[in-house]
């Protein structure tokens, strides 16, 4: 207890303050209770003190004095805004507001309730929020649902919910039932019909005696209680299944035209037609099966609570006993029984097929919850370490030790021994028995023989005319031979493999003939000129040529290679972002990819380049490239990559 200093006279400090109040209760702002409180002698705590008492005499005037509930609404609002202030304790506004819920009727407490809702950024305040008013305003919250009737005021309920989880973190297990028990008080009272002769006496029966199985579900896992529920199951939805609900035209031509449902204009009690559109019990007569049948919400309210039942029954409950297990043809019933339901659900008038993917929806998520609970409520917002500790490293890959020249590790000694044993990766690839693609000229020895005309060899015994020997020389030609891509004239049509390649074997005829030493006489000059003109001949018999059906457009030329790929990543740096996002087929869920997956900008580039080429294909030309970097204004990157004179 904290001892006041001997010049400090609390009933004269009391009074002091009280004339503070009177004038700022006034003006709504706290300016001349500040100076007073400025003015007095005395700790702070005993000062907070006084204030407090100050308060709680002004609320008792207020409520005795005034029946207008705007006068403690502005008593509360001055009470907080001087406990922001530091000038009384932060928990006398809770403290107030306590007291005038106890003191005011339910019309009063809902705009008391509205005045706590409007000041939830000041309650999750950390001056507020740690000091113990967490607790204070769950204990106000709790006292006044007490107070309320969920059937009267569900709304109010609602509210009261809505605003504590907005103050209390997700994680917080203060109001989880984290037992799983239930409600057994919440009994349904009706009269049981036991006279045979009464019509939809089974139904009426069956209606009612299931909701004993809502409220205590463990009972069903004895097998009589299942068999008995599982018989009413059954006659509920045999019910409902012959008694089809049919949808009013009217009611479905005014369901056409609204475009949108303005939810703050629905009263919750009644619409403005008069239609009820919320049941919080339903009444239990005999006399009133018949028009209970006919109302959707009724079967919704039925078959929505039988889901919910049936993923109790199946699903995983820490808490709940592990002898308490269904047998396998009770389990295979309700799995039959939930695609019964969802198919009355979705006849069941208006917006069946919403109302469904709703109800599953739902379910999913009550599942998601029940996971949760079970693993303990693990928070969702991940911890920073407390010691700091530095996040750990990346394991190298092999190609970091190689690329280091540090002794490679392959997983197992034997693969270590092995690969040590041989010689350096790229020097073991260069020697010769690793040589397995044959020169150009020694491959085609044979077939330039053949193809030359001196030695008359008729076409049937050529070794180009077969398929597999045309097949193999188109493989070596585009891998080592220049001719392969060698441009060919516009009116130049594809050609049969065989014509093909005789025209390429008779330019490799003449590559071996000027490479063999020429003597200076007429005669080799003379048959000089007459291969070049039977050169030009064949060439010209070869235009004359019908195409092939079967043949394709040529490819066109222009494709990116890869040393310009590197000079351009290297040039853009930061700017490759702004390449990036032009470039086609390029997402911007594949640029944060490339920030992620690299560090450095040259390789981010690099890899948006080839990412972009992959997805082009032959679309991805030099051209294209450089017509989108001048478009963006990088036109020096272009001309140093590309040239300025680049034709197009």
């Amino acid at each position: 207890m904290v001892v006041a200093p001997p010049d400090f006279d609390f009933t004269l400090t009391l009074s002091s303050f009280s004339e503070g109040f009177d004038t700022d209760f006034v003006s709504g702002k706290p300016n001349e209770f500040i100076s007073k409180y400025s003015a007095t002698h005395g700790s702070d705590a005993d000062k907070k003190q006084v204030a407090d008492q100050c308060l709680k005499v002004k609320l008792q005037e207020v409520l005795v004095k005034y029946s207008d509930i705007s006068k403690v609404i502005s008593l509360l609002t001055f009470a907080t805004s001087c406990a922001r202030k530091s000038l009384c304790s932060v928990l006398t506004p809770l403290a107030l507001i306590s007291d005038a819920l106890e003191c005011s009727t339910l019309d009063d407490c809902e705009r008391i309730f509205d005045f706590v809702e409007k000041q939830t950024p000041i309650w999750k305040s950390t001056q507020f929020y740690v000091n113990a008013c967490k607790n204070q305003l769950l204990r106000n919250c709790n006292d006044l649902l007490r107070r309320l009737s969920q059937s009267q005021n569900n709304v109010f309920c609602g509210r009261i919910h809505i605003f504590l989880t907005r103050i209390f973190p997700i994680s917080e297990k203060s109001a989880l039932n984290l037992n799983s028990n239930f409600n057994l008080e919440n009994e349904t009272d009706y009269t049981r019909i036991e006279d045979e002769e009464t019509e939809n006496r089974d139904l009426y029966n069956s209606l009612w005696s299931v909701q004993d199985y809502f409220r205590n579900p463990l009972q069903l896992y004895e097998p009589v209680k299942f068999a008995e529920f599982e018989k009413a199951v059954n006659t509920i939805n045999t019910a409902f299944a012959n008694f089809k609900l049919e949808v009013n035209d009217d009611e479905e031509e005014k369901r056409s035209k609204m475009k949108e449902i303005d939810y703050d204009s629905i009263d919750v009690e009644m619409k403005s037609n008069g239609q009820i559109v919320y049941f919080p019990k339903f009444l239990t007569s005999f006399n009133l099966l018949e028009l209970q049948l006919n109302d959707p919400s009724f079967r919704r309210q039925i078959l929505t609570e039988i889901l919910f039942l049936f993923q109790y029954l199946t699903g995983y409950v820490k808490f709940r006993s592990a002898t308490n297990v269904l047998p396998f043809a009770s389990r295979e019933w309700i799995r039959n029984t939930e695609k019964t339901i969802y198919e009355l659900l979705q006849e069941t008038p208006p917006n069946g097929k919403k109302y469904v993917l709703f109800v599953k929806h739902l379910i999913e998520r009550e599942a998601f919850w029940v996971k949760w609970k079970n693993e303990g409520c693990p928070r969702f917002m991940r911890e920073k370490d407390k010691d700091g500790a530095s996040r750990p490293k990346k394991r190298k890959t092999i190609y970091d030790d190689f690329m280091s020249n540090k002794k490679l590790g392959l997983g197992s000694p034997e693969l270590s021994k092995l690969w040590g044993r041989s010689l350096p990766n790229l020097e073991a690839c260069k020697t010769e028995n690793r040589q397995f693609i044959p020169k150009v000229h020694t491959f085609f020895e044979e077939a330039m023989e053949h193809a030359d005309p001196a030695n008359e060899i008729e076409d049937q015994y050529k070794c180009y005319k077969n398929a597999e020997f045309g097949w193999r020389s188109l493989r070596l030609l585009a891998h080592a031979s220049p001719h392969f891509f060698s441009l060919q004239p516009a009116n130049m049509h594809h050609l049969a493999v065989p014509k093909y390649l005789e025209h390429i074997l008779k330019k490799l005829l003449k590559e071996v003939a000027d490479k063999e030493p020429k003597e200076e006489n007429e005669e080799n000059k003379t048959l000089d000129a007459e291969a070049d003109t039977n050169e030009f001949e064949d060439e010209k018999e070869l235009l004359k040529t019908p195409p092939r059906e079967e043949a394709e457009a040529p490819v066109s030329d222009g494709k990116v290679t890869s040393d310009q790929i590197d000079k351009l990543s290297t040039e853009l740096g930061e700017k490759w972002k702004d390449l990036a996002e032009e470039l086609r087929h390029i997402t911007s869920k594949d640029i944060k990819t490339f920030e992620e997956d690299a560090e450095e900008d040259a390789v981010r580039a690099r890899i948006a380049l080839c990412t972009w080429q992959d997805k082009n294909g032959a679309e991805a030309t030099s051209v294209v490239l450089m017509e989108t970097l001048r478009a963006i204004g990088l036109d020096e990157i272009a001309n140093n990559v590309f040239g300025e004179k680049m034709e197009q």
